[in-house]
C-alpha cells in the first residue's frame, strides 16, 4: 500500500506512461526544436496568464466542442474546415498546446499557419519591458477581437521587433470618436506613429471559387469510390469555376472509367486540361508497411499524389481507411492515423483563367488608403502592411504587380516617411510542424530616417534577406 500511494494512483501512472510513450516516440520521428518550442512556449504562457488558468479552460473546452460539432457534419456540407471562427484565438492556443504537449494530435495543417506567429512573438518577449501596454494588446486579442486576431497579433508583432530594434514603443488605445495610428516608436531623439494593416487570409473571391470546386469534387469522390479504381486526377481550369456546370467533371471522369494504366489525359478544351494516373498502390503499401501516417495531413497528400501533388499545392482527397487513435489525445478525431488503406483518389487543382487570377490578386490601395486616415496630419509615421501569400505564384506575381504600381503612385497629404508591405507564407511541411518564409517589398519617402526600422516582423530578424520573392522558387 505504501508503495502505492508513493508512485500515485493507477490512472496517474497510466497517464504518465502514454506521455513518456508519446515523447519517446516523437524523438524517433525527428523529435521537436527546442527553440521553437522555447518561443511557442513563451507565447502561450503570455496569451494564458492573461486569460487566468479557469478562463483557459473554459475557452479550450468550447472550441472542442465547436470542433466537435464541425465534424460530425462532415457529408452534409461539401467543405467542413477544422476551424473555430467564433473564438479563433483559442483554437490558435489549444495548436500551440498540442504542439508542446502532444504534436501526435496536432492538426498540422492549421498549425502550419497559425503556430508561426505565435512563436515569433515568444521569440521577441525579451523586448517586452520596451512596449508600453503590450498586455493591454494581448487582452484586445484575447477578447474583441478574439474571433479575426490576426490583426492584433500583427500589430503586437510590430511592436515588438520595433522594440527589438532599438526602439521604445507606446501602443495607443483605440477611439470611437478620432483616428490614431497603433503605436508611437521613438529613437535617439526620432520619433515614428506607425499603422499597421493586415488583409484577411484568403479573398472572397478564391473562398466562392473554392466551394465551387468541391461542390464538383463531391460527385467524383462517389463515383471514384464506386469505381474502386486508385486514381489521381490533375486539373487546370481555364474558367471560372462558376463557370462550369456542378456536373462538369462527373460527366468527364464517368465517361473516362476503367482508366487505363497508362498517364492518360482525358480533356483538353477550352475550358480545361485534365489528366488522370493510377496512384501506384504497390509504393503506398510498402511505405504502409512501415508507417501509419497522419489523416489529413502533407505526408498523406505526398504518399497519394506523388509529383502531381507538391507541398502548397491546392488538393481534395478521398479515402477508405482503418485507423487507430492516439492514446488519450485531447481531441481523438485530431489524433488519427492510417493503418491501412483500402481505396484511395485525389485531384489537383489550378485555376489559371485571368479573371480568376485577378478575382484573387488584390492590391493593397484601400488597406493603404485606410491607414493613411488613422495617422496625424504633422508627425513623421510609417505603414506596415501585411498579407498571406497562399494563391499560387501566378496570382501573386499579378498582386505584386498591382502593389507596385499602387506604391509608385501613391501620394500622401501627410509626412509618411515610407511603407513596409509583409508578403508571408506558411508552408506546408512534412518534417517540421512550420515553415513560414516572409518577402518584404517597400516604399520610402525618406530612406535615411528608416534606415533602423526592422525589415522582417515574422521571421528571426537574424536571418538574411535574399533578393527576390519567396513565390518564384514555388514555380
Amino acid at each position: 500500500m505504501g508503495e502505492a500511494k508513493r508512485r500515485g494512483a493507477f490512472e496517474q501512472r497510466r497517464m504518465e506512461a502514454i506521455a513518456r510513450a508519446k515523447r519517446q516516440l516523437v524523438e524517433k520521428l525527428g523529435g521537436s526544436d527546442p527553440e521553437r518550442d522555447r518561443d511557442l512556449q513563451r507565447a502561450f504562457d503570455a496569451f494564458v496568464g492573461r486569460l487566468g488558468a479557469d478562463e483557459w479552460k473554459r475557452r479550450r473546452k468550447g472550441v472542442i466542442d465547436q470542433l466537435t460539432a464541425s465534424v460530425q457534419a462532415v457529408g452534409a456540407v461539401p467543405f467542413v474546415p477544422l476551424r473555430v471562427q467564433q473564438d479563433e484565438i483559442a483554437w490558435y492556443l489549444l495548436l500551440a498546446e498540442l504542439a508542446l504537449e502532444d504534436p501526435l494530435s496536432l492538426e498540422v495543417s492549421q498549425a502550419s499557419r497559425a503556430l508561426p506567429f505565435l512563436a515569433a512573438i515568444g521569440m521577441r518577449l525579451n523586448f517586452a519591458d520596451r512596449v508600453l501596454w503590450l498586455n493591454e494588446r494581448f487582452d484586445d486579442a484575447l477578447t474583441k477581437y478574439r474571433a479575426d486576431p490576426d490583426g492584433t497579433i500583427f500589430e503586437v508583432l510590430v511592436a515588438l521587433s520595433y522594440a527589438s530594434s532599438g526602439w521604445d514603443v507606446e501602443l495607443l488605445p483605440s477611439s470611437k470618436t478620432s483616428k490614431q495610428p497603433d503605436m508611437r516608436a521613438v529613437k535617439d531623439g526620432l520619433t515614428l506613429y506607425i499603422e499597421c494593416k493586415r488583409l484577411s487570409r484568403s479573398s472572397e473571391y478564391g473562398e466562392k471559387e473554392r466551394s465551387h470546386f468541391l461542390e464538383m469534387w463531391n460527385g467524383v469522390s462517389d463515383l471514384l469510390a464506386k469505381n474502386s479504381q486508385w486514381l489521381w486526377l490533375r486539373a487546370n481550369f481555364k474558367v471560372e469555376a462558376s463557370a462550369l456546370p456542378k456536373s462538369f467533371l462527373k460527366d468527364l471522369v464517368s465517361r473516362s472509367l476503367p482508366v487505363p494504366n497508362a498517364e492518360t489525359n482525358i480533356y483538353d478544351g477550352p475550358e480545361a486540361t485534365i489528366d488522370i494516373r493510377h496512384i501506384d498502390k504497390k509504393a503506398v503499401a510498402r511505405h504502409m508497411e512501415q508507417y501509419r501516417v497522419k489523416m489529413n495531413s502533407p505526408a498523406m497528400t505526398a504518399l497519394l499524389g506523388g509529383d502531381w501533388a507538391p507541398l502548397d499545392s491546392a488538393v481534395s482527397i478521398a479515402t477508405l481507411v482503418k485507423i487507430s487513435h492516439v492514446v488519450d489525445s485531447p481531441i481523438e478525431f485530431l489524433a488519427q492515423y492510417v493503418d491501412e488503406i483500402g481505396w484511395a483518389s485525389g485531384i489537383t487543382r489550378h485555376f489559371t483563367s485571368p479573371r480568376s487570377i485577378a478575382g484573387k490578386a488584390r492590391d493593397i490601395r484601400k488597406r493603404l488608403a485606410d491607414a493613411v486616415q488613422q495617422l496625424p496630419p504633422d508627425e513623421l509615421s510609417v505603414v506596415h502592411i501585411a498579407y498571406e501569400t497562399m494563391d499560387g505564384p501566378d496570382v501573386e506575381d499579378l498582386r505584386f504587380q498591382r502593389i507596385a504600381a499602387t506604391l509608385n503612385k501613391f501620394v500622401a497629404d501627410k509626412p509618411l516617411a515610407g511603407v513596409r508591405v509583409h508578403m508571408l507564407q506558411a508552408h506546408q511541411t512534412i518534417d517540421q510542424l512550420w515553415d513560414i518564409e516572409e518577402s518584404v517589398a517597400g516604399w520610402d519617402r525618406n530612406p535615411t530616417l528608416l534606415k533602423d526600422i526592422p525589415a522582417q516582423v515574422v521571421v528571426d530578424p537574424e536571418a538574411v534577406l535574399k533578393a527576390g520573392r519567396h513565390w518564384d522558387a514555388m514555380r
